[in-house]
């Protein structure tokens, strides 16, 4: 195979089905099935958390790993529970943090099926889930059921980690817990050794060092605790480097290397504390903390810890250190292994705590011996010589050997000998050194302990010849053989001889001290009892005996417990002689394990019972001394109460044993009973008593009572134990205790008693109506909800076993129904419903629900005779289920909860219907349609069925099934349908967008049902279902309910039931199904888009696309509704222009009148209550708007209106100041700003069906952000479009990829097409002139450059044509969207000679923008001028206009294209015009170098010298050759002037029809520019026909025509010939166009020649006459043929287009205020995206249909057919109107021309 075999595992497995359709379930442990399950679930998530960049990832990741452990550790290992229960812990932990459904596990971790659980334990295993995770603290919780709670013992996890030390020789590191308020050691030691650099010598061997330090209290927590860690150097006596640690080392230092040294000495090194106030009170694990290390203070380790504890505390720190780990834990540290495996580990060393701990554990025995060695004080006068002193420590045994283990030495195991630390040169050294006794607590008998004192010596040879000369002892036990007592002692030294040997026969004869021990012996008061059985006490002394027992300590009492309890019985057993001292002495016993100190040791007592108890004589004896204490209430009930439980089992117990040794059971019983009865009354009698002394005791009783009876049905049976129940319940005062008769009364439901059928209807009654009580007056819900609860589980059992022994419990569920549903009901909707109680009760309510059964319902139901009864019941069950399906009460992953809890509602809904048809829809039995009951049944279906948590497939069968319910209630409804009509048309509405074909099949015909019922009802009808469906259908689908699949089935039903239907006619009803159809569509494209940055763009437009909608059906509410969405929208976007034309929307809807306004169509302005008012607020917000973003003329416009209303109407001066205050510092703003961006457009071409419809195969005009490139605009536009692909060519795509699934770009920069005709013959700066170029634009256009024909090689402008594409958008740009959709593209396409004149114009623009911002701020841009200035004159860099001259320039091509010329002329005349701004620019330079930069001289120079070249090359370019002189001075206003008119008038002639003169067969190009307003005159011609005169003209031409240059230069768009000619306004008017001409007489006829009339606008006509031929040249120029034909077209005042032609728009006025007002004033025409207060529209002239058409014959010029065509063309050319004839002052004529 694939896989080795080896590698191959077969799993044991379970075969179902067998044959094709088998399954296969693999028999493994349930945990491991839900670790993978896990895995998988967790790896689809994991991989989301990746994708979304959270923060999760690695920790659920690092999760799963440890899964993965887990399952292999569970599959090969046995695991203990507590590990399962931990790992099922960290998986619910994870489930909650990723919002999973919460798993349901049985106490050993195993997932448990809902089936297998009641109602309430479904709650509190959620509960319980929650309450787990919610611990801080590890270890609560997770315990298995036979451990107790240990959450008062705290323990201390330390892990040390390393050290950085410098001994030179290994150390020992001792830790352990020191209290500085005692100033005592509180626990034992661990030893780690250390090398000489401080890290574990183990290291290699990957051993952990840690302890954990238990049994430490609340005391200790709250005490100055400290880690102590003592360093003691193992080796030489002085280290082995220079370094000298006092003077007395100092000799020793220099001489150490003369002879060898003594090794293995224990030195003192230093100590190193550590503060755990932070580890206990803050409860955080401390990792890697530091203990900074503090030298011995040459007197001992001890003192040096005070030292270091003030070190520590003034956080001084040295550069040696040991580093360890803290984590602070609660609980039993064998509880605490088995939680935390991986922690505490089975090597990890216990310390245990001196003493006793705060709580004692059964099991946890301690006879552990310590020694400690204070001090020792030997030759204490100074002049005696010091020595090097050692104490070793060894146990001795009777027979004088020394016990190989005698000495405990923690983890480095047993040894014979302890010794201690050498302190260098000191006779009384101070140790403080505790040590442990390694003898087992049995042999304590004749041991002893030895201490031997050595002096040590530095070197090898003199020490070995050292001696003992010093010794004490010490007997461990006393005479009586028990182990001394806990005491300090002193002992005496005694001297020996070198010689003498040191032997027990030597010292144990002689007097002896005792040092500090722990552990005592036994007490004399727990002793004397104990050894009862050997002293044969006579009774005086045995009741004395027991009387002193009594006062023994309670802790020395449980270390003997099990041998005090047989003495004790024996004693009760022997006779009644001894009274009630026995007993008392019992009772002393069980009350001391009763404490909560001794809690555990209830173990210990409950195995005494079942394995040692053996007395059969004693359960008279015991019943009466009970009976005598309960009857006499002495002093002892109290303690008798305590332990009555223990007590009855002992006497039942004694009673069994007794009728199993005697044959006469029946006597033994009939003996018995009474007695037991007699206690049941006894305690029956103690209930009703009012006392202070007996509250206590009744409390305890109540708290104890099941016990009782739990023990008692061992002898009596329930039917007998009930009726003393009973009575105990009815002697339980109604005032008093009734929290613990609560108590009471869950536990005796708890108890076996209650299975019983006759005990449990005895008991019901009781029970009830103690609930119902409290219940009705909110008092005790706690205690009432924990008796319910039990009460509730107990009826509704899941195992078969509980059914059998439970019995019959339908009347028990409705006595439960009839007391305790209405008050249940009652606290649910009085309670806080963000309480628990509120949640609880509602639980109880589902619980109580899911108890009742069809049965229950009908007669509980039948039961009420009054009318009002059952509406409120009714009512109060639908408002209650409503508020819980509202306000869900369970957490979202409480989905097994949530499901049931929704089974159940929908059995209770349905069961409330049929009470609902039956009781409240006829007029039946007095009883009338109820409206608000119906109401709330159809609330509360659809609330139900539109739950999300309904939203998995195996729960879409409860949605259907009350879905058809809702269907089934509209038809019963019948005459009182129009009464919900059309407030249920929402909830339906919700219920019909459910993704359930079955459920939207039923519901979408009540739609049309309503239709019929309102057209029957009212005026033939439905405006309120169609007004409410589309209000609903907006919120809803908007909310993200609704698809597709919804859209085409409701047409598709609608329209079948419009068809079919007669009550209303198909033509009212289907183009409202159309209409909601489409509604529907343009809803879910607007909800298709995810709220993201980048889905801001598709928002816009889909809410651009719903405004127009509601405005096209005139729902203006919902209109205005969207007006502010797409606002909002737009300021998220900081699209402030936008934002402003938007609100304008809404401002154009309202009136200046005093009209109420509706609250809910004052969106955010709830302070304003008249459209007035409203109108002047969102003027003001507008302008606001505007402002911010930089549109200050529209703003402007804005503050007009204002200020007229203000002015005129409201006479409200304040105002009218503040405003116009507003407009001088927006008309400031226009001047002053030294930014403002100008706006950018973009085409986009959106192909593919991949885009969303609204977008799929569209072109838009995109307005850029500020300062935006080309670049950044295409990466914006692909972070909206990821998955889109950016053409590289701007032809239309393929048909394959317009089809295509796929998204496809196309992007380039769009130039908007302006009009500029107000500012002609003004002064204004380009600042201002420059906001129209590229605002209030409708017409965008784009360019490429192609080579037509075969390309020249030697010069490429003969062949570079231009391809331009011109757009028109449906709005104007800025609008209420930055884009807006073009239609009817036209592609046209420029020949050379008009794309040369565009690059010659397109050059001269730019160096006029960069002239007059170096004039306005030279210091910043005459760089940039000098820079421009060298481009265009330097020969290196302006071969383009010599490659022009070359190839336009030439006879060839004049001769070639003789309808040319007049362009070839007006090109000279541009590059003439370019060389004149050429010399303004040069002395622009020239001024700035001289004052502020004579460093750019050299540069001023060199411009000024191509300056000159370049004019002569100009020069060159016209024909006779002519000079440019300096021409006169003048202001570079006049020039300004001057350069605006020139540049905005030219003609460009039509092409001539003969195919021969044309290089292409493309068609012409359109007019490129617009007119202007001119009423110059034209060029003279003094007309001398002397030859001589003419020769003399030619040579000085310039001189001859200076005023005509001069005219040319103040007005050049006069000029349109070539500068040789010079025509007569009769010439030119008669050459003027190859129409029907007649000529005009100057002086006689003042006739018009009239055109069609396209414009109101007022242009100058600019006409050029034809060169004359190459013979002709030096001649005087002639006029140009007859039939020549000249093309007018329109140029932009001041402008120079860069590639746009210009389009002639409608004749209006073009002040900014009067486009607004025309705009704005008549909103109904506007429409809401015709609105933007900008120019109006732009027409675009004719296009011809061929080429045929454009091109015109001279030789047919007159023929009569030809004449019809060019009629035809008149429709797209100005009019010219020949006004009158005038004269001046000097006789010169003029005529008034205009078109």
């Amino acid at each position: 195979g694939v896989f080795p075999a080896n590698y191959i595992t077969l799993k044991d497995y379970i075969l179902e089905k067998q044959g094709v359709m088998e399954n296969i379930i693999p028999k493994e442990k349930p945990l491991v099935t839900e670790i993978v399950e896990k895995l998988r679930e967790y790896g689809d998530i994991l991989k989301a958390l990746y994708l979304n960049r959270d923060q999760k990832f690695l920790n659920l990741a690092g999760f799963m790993y440890e899964l993965m452990d887990y399952r292999q550790k569970i599959m090969y290992d046995d695991v203990t529970p507590e590990l399962i229960n931990a790992i099922t812990a960290q998986i619910t932990y994870w489930n909650r943090v990723l919002k999973l459904d919460v798993t349901l596990r049985n106490e050993r971790g195993d997932r448990i099926e809902e089936d297998e659980l009641t109602i309430m334990e479904i709650y509190e295993k959620h509960m319980d889930s929650c309450t787990k995770l919610d611990i801080k603290s590890e270890t609560q919780g997770f315990r298995n059921d036979n451990s107790q709670n240990y959450s008062d013992i705290y323990n201390l996890f330390v892990n040390f980690k390393h050290g950085v030390l410098e001994a030179f020789d290994q150390c020992d590191a001792i830790l352990s817990l020191y209290d500085a308020v005692t100033d005592s050691f509180i626990s034992e030691s661990i030893q780690i050794s250390l090398d000489e650099k401080g890290m574990p010598v183990d290291l290699a061997k990957d051993i952990e060092y840690d302890a954990l330090f238990t049994d430490l209290d609340s005391n200790d927590i709250n005490s100055k605790l400290f880690l102590v860690c003592q360093l003691v150097r193992i080796g030489i006596m002085h280290p082995k480097s220079v370094r000298v640690r006092d003077q007395n080392d100092l000799m020793s230092v220099l001489n150490r290397n003369r002879d060898p040294k003594t090794i293995g000495l224990r030195r003192p090194y230093g100590v190193a504390v550590c503060d755990l106030r932070n580890t206990f009170t803050e409860k955080v694990d401390n990792n890697d903390v530091p203990m900074h290390v503090v030298s011995y203070d040459n007197e001992s380790l001890y003192s040096t810890i005070k030292k270091a504890i003030k070190i520590t505390a003034e956080k001084k720190g040295t550069s040696e250190s040991v580093w360890v780990s803290l984590k602070l834990l609660r609980g039993y540290h064998k509880d605490l292994r088995r939680i935390h495996p991986l922690l505490i580990k089975q090597t990890t060393k216990i310390i245990g705590k001196f003493g006793f701990p705060e709580v004692i554990v059964p099991g946890d025995d301690r006879s552990d011996i310590f020694v400690t060695v204070a001090r020792a004080e030997l030759d204490k006068a100074k002049n005696r010589k010091q020595r090097n002193l050692q104490l070793s420590a060894s146990v001795i045994d009777g027979q004088g050997k020394n016990l190989p283990n005698g000495i405990n030495m923690g983890k480095n195991g047993y040894a014979s000998t302890y010794s201690s630390v050498v302190y260098h040169q000191e006779n009384c050294p101070f140790w403080m050194e505790t040590f442990k006794l390694g003898i087992v607590p049995d042999n304590h008998k004749n041991l002893h302990l030895l201490f031997l004192f050595k002096n040590r010596h530095t070197g090898e040879a003199k020490d070995k010849d050292s001696r003992v000369f010093a010794f004490s002892h010490l007997k461990l036990t006393n005479p009586d053989s028990t182990v001394i007592a806990d005491d300090s002692y002193e002992l005496v030294i005694y001297k020996t001889d070198k010689a003498l040997k040191v032997t027990p026969e030597l010292y144990l004869s002689n007097p002896s001290t005792v040092l500090e021990v722990t552990n005592g012996k036994e007490p004399p008061k727990v002793l004397g009892l104990l050894k009862w059985n050997e002293a044969k006490c006579a009774p005086k002394d045995t009741i004395k005996i027991l009387e002193n027992f009594m006062d023994a300590e309670k802790s020395e009492v449980v270390k003997f417990l099990v041998a005090i309890l047989e003495i004790i019985f024996k004693i009760l057993s022997k006779s009644n002689q001894y009274g009630i001292f026995p007993y008392r002495a019992l009772v002393f016993v069980l009350c001391t394990i009763e404490g909560d100190k001794f809690r555990g040791f209830k173990k210990v007592f409950d195995s005494f019972i079942e394995n040692h108890f053996k007395e059969p004589s004693v359960h008279t004896k015991l019943l009466t001394d009970i009976i005598k204490v309960l009857s006499n209430e002495e002093k002892g009930v109290p303690d008798t109460i305590k332990v009555l439980q223990p007590l009855l089992r002992l006497a039942i117990k004694s009673e069994k044993l007794d009728e199993r040794q005697s044959k006469q059971t029946s006597s033994i019983k009939k003996r018995f009973i009474p007695k037991l009865i007699e206690v049941l009354l006894a305690i029956n009698n103690l209930m009703p008593v009012k006392s202070e002394f007996l509250l206590s005791t009744q409390m305890e009783i109540l708290s104890s009572y099941a016990l009782y009876c739990k023990e008692i049905l061992n002898v009596l049976n329930p039917h007998q134990l009930s009726d003393y129940v009973h009575e105990f319940l009815q002697n339980i005062p109604q005032d008093r205790l009734i929290e613990p008769k609560l108590a009471c009364l869950c536990n005796v439901v708890e108890s076996p008693l209650f299975l019983d059928v006759d005990g449990r209807e005895k008991l019901m009654p009781d029970i009830c109506q103690c609930v119902r009580t409290l219940l009705f007056s909110m008092k005790e819900l706690g205690p009432c909800y924990s008796l319910l609860k039990t009460l509730f589980n107990k009826l509704q059992p899941r195992s078969t076993d509980l059914k059998e022994k439970l019995g019959p419990i339908l009347k028990n569920v409705y006595n439960l129904v009839e007391c305790v549903l209405r008050p249940i009901m009652s606290v649910v909707s009085k309670a806080d419903p963000f309480s628990n109680i509120h949640l609880n009760y509602a639980t109880l309510m589902i619980a109580l629900f899911s108890l009742m059964e069809k049965d229950h319902f009908s007669t509980y139901f039948a039961s009420f005779h009054d009318d009002q009864d059952l509406t409120d019941l009714l009512n109060e069950t639908y408002t209650t289920f409503l508020e819980l399906i509202r306000k869900p009460i369970y957490k979202s992953d409480w989905h097994i909860m949530l499901m049931s809890q929704n089974a159940i509602m929908l059995n209770v809904i349905r069961q409330c219907f049929t009470a609902l048809t039956n009781s409240y829809l006829h007029d039946n039995e007095g009883r009338r349609f109820n409206y608000q009951l119906w109401n709330n049944f159809l609330l509360l279906s659809v609330e139900f069925v539109t739950q999300d948590v309904l939203h998995l497939e195996k729960y879409q069968d409860m949605r259907l099934i009350l879905g058809l319910q809702i269907a089934s209630a509209w038809k019963k409804l019948g005459k009182f349908k129009i009464n919900f009509i059309p407030g249920i048309v929402g909830p339906l509405l919700e219920v019909a967008l459910l993704p359930n074909q079955d459920l939207r099949g039923a519901v979408i015909p009540i739609f049309f049902d309503m239709m019929c019922c309102e057209y029957s009802h009212y005026d033939e009808n439905f405006n309120n279902v169609e007004l409410e469906m589309i209000q609903k259908l907006d919120t809803l689908i908007e909310s993200g309910q609704g698809d597709k699949q919804y859209q085409e089935m409701f047409r598709e039903i609608m329209i079948r039931l419009c068809n079919n239907n007669m009550t209303i006619n198909p033509s009212l009803s289907l183009p409202f199904v159309e209409t909601i159809t489409l509604l529907i569509e343009k809803l879910l494209d607007y909800h298709t888009v995810h709220n993201t940055y980048e889905s801001l763009h598709s928002r816009l437009h889909c809410t651009v696309n719903l405004l127009n909608f509601y405005k096209d059906i005139k729902k203006d509410e919902m209109y205005v509704r969207y007006v502010y969405k797409l606002r909002d929208l737009h300021l998220e976007a900081k699209s402030y222009i936008e934002a402003g034309y938007t609100l304008l929307l809404h401002a154009e809807l309202l009136k200046w009148n005093d009209t109420k306004l509706r609250s809910h169509k004052v969106y955010g302005y709830n302070s304003i209550d008249l459209e007035c008012k409203l109108k002047e607020t969102l003027y003001n917000e507008i302008i606001d708007y505007f402002d911010r973003g930089q549109n200050w003329e529209d703003a402007i416009s804005i503050c007009k209106r204002l200020a007229i209303r203000y002015e005129t109407e409201e006479f409200d001066y304040d105002k009218l100041s503040a405003i116009l205050k507003r407009l001088a510092e927006l008309y400031s703003k226009i001047v002053n700003e030294p930014i403002r961006p100008a706006s950018v457009y973009y085409y986009v071409g959106c192909y593919g069906k991949g885009f969303p419809s609204f977008l799929s195969n569209k072109t838009f005009i995109y307005r850029g952000r500020p300062l935006e490139q080309i670049i950044d605009f295409q990466h914006r536009m692909q972070r909206i479009f990821p998955d889109a692909q950016v053409l590289s060519t701007l032809d239309l795509p393929e048909k394959s990829k317009i089809e295509s699934s796929k998204q496809y770009l196309q992007i380039c920069k769009a130039d908007p097409m302006y009009n500029m005709d107000q500012f002609t013959d003004t002064q204004a700066s380009e600042r201002i002139k420059r906001y129209y170029k590229t605002n209030h634009v409708q017409v965008f256009q784009f360019s490429r450059p192609f080579h037509k024909g075969k390309k020249e090689t030697e010069n490429e402008f003969a062949t570079l044509w231009l391809k331009r594409t011109i757009l028109r958008t449906k709005y104007l740009l800025p609008g209420i969207l930055q884009w807006f959709e073009t239609t009817n593209p036209e592609i046209v396409e420029i020949d050379p000679l008009e794309y040369a004149i565009e690059s010659v114009q397109m050059k001269v623009q730019e160096l006029k923008d960069v002239i007059e911002r170096a004039q306005q701020n030279p210091k910043s841009n005459i760089n940039n001028l000098g820079l421009q200035l060298n481009g265009i004159l330097d020969a290196a860099v302006n071969g383009g206009i010599a490659q022009y001259a070359k190839v336009f320039f030439t006879l060839k091509y004049i001769t070639d294209y003789p309808d040319k010329e007049s362009s070839i002329n007006h090109l000279k005349e541009l590059i003439l015009y370019l060389t004149r701004v050429a010399e303004d620019g040069v002395e622009v330079h020239g001024d700035y170098v001289k004052t502020g930069a004579p460093s750019l001289q050299p540069l001023h120079d060199k411009i000024t010298s191509n300056l000159l070249e370049f004019q002569e090359k100009v020069n060159g370019y016209h024909k006779p050759v002519y000079s440019v002189i300096k021409r006169k001075k003048e202001s570079r206003t006049a020039r300004r002037i001057a350069s605006s008119r020139y540049l905005s008038h030219r003609s460009s002639t039509l092409r001539d029809k003969s195919p021969t003169r044309t290089p292409g067969d493309e068609e012409d190009m359109l007019s490129k520019n617009k007119r202007s307003q001119s009423t110059g005159q034209l060029f003279e011609d003094p007309r001398l026909d002397s030859d001589n005169h003419r020769q003399s003209q030619t040579n000085s031409w310039y001189n001859n025509h200076r005023e005509a240059i001069l005219d040319s230069r103040s007005n050049p768009g006069s000029r349109r010939s070539s500068p040789r000619q010079s025509l007569t306004n009769d010439d030119l008017f008669k050459n003027a166009f190859d129409y029907n001409y007649t000529p005009v007489k100057a002086k006689h006829d003042d006739s018009h020649l009239r055109l069609s009339v396209q414009s109101r606008l007022k242009a100058e006509l600019r006409l050029s006459a034809s060169s004359t031929s190459d013979g002709d040249k030096d001649e005087t120029p002639s006029l140009p043929p007859k039939n020549a034909t000249h093309q007018v077209s329109d140029i932009a005042s001041n402008s120079i287009p860069i590639k746009p032609p210009r389009y002639r728009s409608t004749g209006m006025d073009y002040s900014s205020e009067s486009y607004l007002s025309l705009s704005l004033t008549d909103s109904s025409q506007a429409g809401p995206l015709d609105f933007s207060p900008v120019l109006p529209k732009k027409t675009v002239p004719r296009r011809y249909n061929n080429s045929a058409e454009k091109k015109v014959n001279k030789n047919t010029a007159n023929d009569p057919n030809r004449k019809s065509s060019l009629e035809k063309r008149r429709s797209s050319l100005p009019q010219f109107i020949a006004g009158s004839v005038s004269s001046d002052e000097n006789g010169t004529k003029k005529y008034d021309t205009q078109v």
